[in-house]
């Protein structure tokens, strides 16, 4: 209407799948930098990825405790990927008490793995390993035994076999007496003072109507 036109240049973006890699590579990034000069070491997990320290002789292990007795120099240490059938989550016992069932295949490093890094050193991190780093290359990494930590990833995956592993449960006490966790019998007490309040309300509702 006013004369103006309007020029359409094309503008080709890459294929869904290698956007969403090349965001999470963003992100993930953005992290390192944000912590270059506040943390020691970085990790970035999905909501339903847990980095799980192995226990020695039946006892829990911190991931401070696991980092403490690694080497300094290793700017990226990798964690491998299991994955869990997830079971359901309740008030009293969380999904990661409830599954049980694990998949016997460790994924190997590169597919699926996780890491921590020390973000003064690595240049480049990527979504499953650290890309580049300041100096010294590939010597710079270090990849976590079955029997030092896993990553536990709660998803079912069809194709995996899975077998039963009650590991996760040395942290079942420890987690659920700290004062952090919502206590069931709290909430219990509460839902039973709501009911009561609710049938006293319908008592009186009930009264008033009869009168």
């Amino acid at each position: 209407r006013e004369g103006l036109t309007v020029d359409f240049f094309s503008w080709s973006l890459p294929a869904a799948k290698k956007s969403w890699a090349l965001a999470q590579n963003a992100f993930t990034q953005d992290c390192l930098y944000r912590h270059a000069n506040a943390s020691r070491r970085v990790i970035i997990v999905d909501l339903d990825e847990y980095v799980f320290p192995l226990p020695v002789r039946g006892k829990p292990r911190t991931i401070a405790q696991l980092l403490a007795k690694l080497p300094e120099s290793k700017a990226c240490i990798v964690v491998r990927n299991v994955f869990w059938v997830r079971a359901a989550s309740r008030m009293d016992r969380p999904f990661i008490f409830a599954s049980l069932n694990r998949s016997r295949r460790v994924w190997p490093t590169g597919l699926r793995s996780k890491y921590f890094a020390d973000p003064l050193e690595v240049l480049e991190g990527g979504i499953h390993f650290c890309r580049r780093f300041l100096s010294g290359g590939r010597n710079r990494d270090k990849q976590l035994t079955v029997s030092q930590a896993l990553l536990f990833h709660y998803r079912g995956v069809r194709g995996e076999t899975y077998a039963r592993d009650t590991s996760m449960l040395v942290w079942e006490k420890p987690l659920m007496n700290s004062p952090l966790m919502s206590k069931p019998e709290f909430w219990r007490g509460v839902a039973s003072k709501v009911r009561n309040v609710l049938r006293n309300s319908v008592d009186v509702v009930s009264r008033l109507i009869q009168r």
